[in-house]
């Protein structure tokens, strides 16, 4: 039974409720807080609604002139009284492929539908003047699917005029009833290594709840111990921590690869998401001294002399 999917009755007023969210997170108004709170999303998946499931509306029950309505009264509301202190959009699609590729499950009427409900908010966007600050979108593929999403993504957004519009993948999880698996890690790393590189503006895992849901990816909720692919996130952090990213290239399909430097250290972390396992040849870096650590099916993040050879679902951090 879905709870709370009904349309405000008075969009107007659910706005102002809205604006003292806002202001009791990041103003401290009713004895609140000042966080930094700087992106605000209006509604999640709208589309999810009673025109997409009339038995059991998931996410929005009501029409998609509702949502559109409500969207523009409240990001209008919240930007007037904020200003560019807050980002506002919307509305976390659960799929932007069929704007991509209209043949993409043409026969199927509701991703049809999915298509044409994103490109009528665009419409009543553009034609009200609705702020849309960032536009934040949904999925669960793998990496070889959803990493060139970003780029298509991007020139639709382009090619309508939001050239200023944040693109957010703000769920994603590959795989996701693998979890606590290589193949899981390795997947998890190869969309962070290669949204990296894409024109992606914002970029959250879902999820990292302690629980049994197939979705929360990171611990097991019986023993209490870190997934896999939580250890893709702690080798991620290596290189974040260097702060700088530097040149870097792969030319082996399957493989994804980023390398990031302070200046004094550098590291380099390999996803290897291909069907088979890949020989490891790295050139233009002095590795004498490296240090190596792998993931896989029975190594988390486990120090391992020097990588020859990649294996399928197998994620290497080299520190040198």
């Amino acid at each position: 039974k879905a709870y709370r999917t009904s349309p405000p009755r008075d969009p107007a007023k659910w706005a102002r409720i809205c604006e003292k969210i806002v202001a009791h997170y990041i103003d401290g108004w009713a004895d609140g807080f000042h966080h930094k709170i700087t992106y605000w999303e209006i509604w999640n998946e709208p589309e999810y609604g009673k025109d997409l499931y009339p038995d059991v509306p998931q996410m929005f029950d009501g029409c998609p002139e509702e949502y559109f309505r409500l969207y523009e009264i409240t990001s209008k509301h919240l930007k007037s009284v904020f200003g560019d202190r807050i980002k506002v959009g919307g509305y976390a699609a659960m799929d932007v492929k069929p704007v991509l590729d209209p043949d993409y499950h043409s026969e199927n009427v509701k991703y049809k539908y999915l298509g044409e409900f994103m490109n009528a908010f665009f419409a009543h966007v553009k034609k009200t003047g609705a702020p849309l600050d960032f536009f934040s979108w949904h999925s669960y593929r793998e990496a070889a699917k959803t990493v060139p999403t970003a780029y298509g993504f991007r020139e639709y957004l382009d090619g309508l005029g939001f050239i200023k519009t944040e693109s957010h993948l703000n769920e994603w999880n590959p795989v996701h009833d693998l979890r606590g698996t290589a193949r899981h890690s390795a997947q998890v790393a190869a969309i962070m290594l290669g949204m990296q590189k894409a024109p992606i503006d914002l970029l959250t895992l879902y999820d990292a709840r302690l629980c049994g849901s197939v979705y929360a990816a990171l611990f097991d909720p019986y023993t209490l111990k870190p997934f896999h692919a939580y250890y893709a996130l702690v080798a991620f952090d290596r290189l974040y921590k260097l702060k700088t990213e530097v040149f870097c290239e792969c030319d082996t399909e399957g493989l994804y690869a980023v390398a990031a430097s302070d200046g004094k250290k550098r590291a380099l972390m390999i996803s290897n998401v291909s069907d088979h396992s890949q020989p490891l040849e790295i050139e233009g870096a002095d590795l004498s001294g490296a240090s190596w650590h792998v993931i896989d099916q029975q190594r988390l993040l486990s120090w391992s002399p020097e990588v020859k050879t990649i294996e399928k679902n197998g994620v290497v951090l080299v520190e040198f």
